[in-house]
């Protein structure tokens, strides 16, 4: 995925801009690097658009050294992976101008809820048994207003609805934390002959502590699996809004 940049904190250099001006300049330039590569989103339990800010110490057209920071971000061990994940991308992958000193920049990172995969599964599973497309599935997939409200990539299986075509939804229990506030977690299910066999759950709102939002996440994918009745083979999606008190 590419990173793009939403805000900068230089500005362009004028004719009659002093030396002191043009010395700051050079040194907090945000267009002073650029990624010779593409940036692999790291793997989190969330869908959202987090942000950060990005000081590149620079030598000798490289960076010499990077520093990450959130300005909006997930839950803290998610936080620190994306951080260690941009820093190396940085360290191996950016080339920066040579007489710049610092670039200094914020990238919003976009995570949509995508399961790669999960489509080529689903046509490999109905190959083989002979089976087509549900329409229920080719009305969804042909409605560009579901897969926007879906949040999912483009040119993924777009899911339905769960009561579209489960007959039995069991309700999941409020899992017993110290926390308040509101939790919101989306999620994309997979049935087979009729049983829910693969969760995807994803945190929308969530906590800044990982147990808590591991709690909820676990709490969903049980009730899923064990008390989900959905004859046939579907992928449907859901959200889950809980209050805490």
């Amino acid at each position: 995925m590419k990173l793009f940049l939403a805000l900068g904190l230089g500005v362009a250099l004028g004719s009659g801009m002093s030396a002191q001006a043009a010395e700051t300049q050079q040194e907090l330039d945000p267009a002073a690097c650029h990624a010779i590569s593409d940036f692999t989103l790291p793997a989190i339990p969330w869908v959202g658009k987090f942000i950060y800010k990005i000081s590149i110490a620079i030598k000798d057209g490289r960076p010499s050294d990077v520093d990450v920071s959130e300005v909006r971000g997930p839950d803290r061990v998610s936080n620190r992976t994306v951080q260690r994940e941009l820093e190396d991308h940085i360290r191996k992958t950016y080339v920066c101008d040579s007489n710049a000193l610092k670039s200094v920049f914020y990238l919003a990172l976009d995570y949509k809820h995508s399961i790669p995969g999960l489509a080529e599964r689903r046509a490999a599973r109905e190959a083989a048994s002979g089976a087509s497309t549900p329409s229920a599935h080719q009305q969804a997939a042909a409605s560009a207003a579901i897969a926007e409200t879906a949040g999912m990539a483009a040119g993924t299986l777009v899911p339905i609805q769960a009561g579209m075509v489960c007959t039995a939804m069991g309700k999941p229990n409020l899992p017993r934390v110290n926390a308040v506030g509101k939790l919101v977690l989306s999620v994309v299910a997979e049935v087979v002959e009729g049983k829910v066999a693969f969760v995807d759950a994803k945190l929308k709102i969530g906590s800044v502590e990982p147990s808590i939002n591991k709690a909820f996440i676990d709490e969903v994918t049980r009730t899923l699996k064990t008390t989900y009745v959905c004859p046939g083979n579907h992928v449907f999606k859901q959200e889950f809004q809980f209050s805490l008190s």
